[in-house]
């Protein structure tokens, strides 16, 4: 379970892995990983939201 305490947590993850990937020279299989982590990162952002509402 999510609480509303987490939400600044895992903006600051999205933040981190959506600076990471403009990283010039970064590997593929580094880039996808961060993709992926950035996804579910960004759905449980997107449950919070639904949840506030």
């Amino acid at each position: 379970m999510i609480g509303i305490e987490h939400i600044p947590i895992h903006d600051s993850h999205r933040r981190t892995h959506l600076k990471l990937l403009q990283t010039p020279g970064l590997p593929a299989c580094r880039k996808q990983l961060i993709t992926r982590e950035l996804e579910r990162v960004e759905a449980i952002l997107d449950k919070a939201g639904e949840a506030r509402t």
